[in-house]
């Protein structure tokens, strides 16, 4: 079976990979097989499972979570001059081109 596209159309979710793999605050990159070691400036001893699942989307300040950090996407190229981001909700948008 292949692995699904990460950059599917506008709207879509990335649920397959830990939502926090795609924001700007990510410090550490764990276990790979599971959330153990992952960690960010708002968790900085381990980013909680249901954050890093995306069962609790990160789009507002959290009382156990340090500072004011909350999901913040990087952008990403997508071809063709287009740019893309996540949302806390693991849906892509749209976000320009380079044109």
């Amino acid at each position: 079976m292949a692995k699904e596209n990460k950059f599917q159309e506008e709207g879509s979710s990335v649920f397959n990979d830990p939502i926090c793999l795609f924001c700007k605050h990510l410090v550490e990159i764990g276990q790979q097989d599971s959330y153990g070691g992952w960690i960010c400036k708002a968790f900085p001893d381990q980013i909680p499972y249901a954050v890093w699942k995306g069962h609790w989307v990160h789009d507002k300040i959290l009382i156990s979570q340090e500072g004011s950090y909350t999901f913040n996407s990087k952008t990403y190229n997508r071809g063709g001059g287009k740019k893309v981001k996540y949302t806390a909700k693991g849906e892509i948008e749209n976000v320009g081109n380079d044109n």
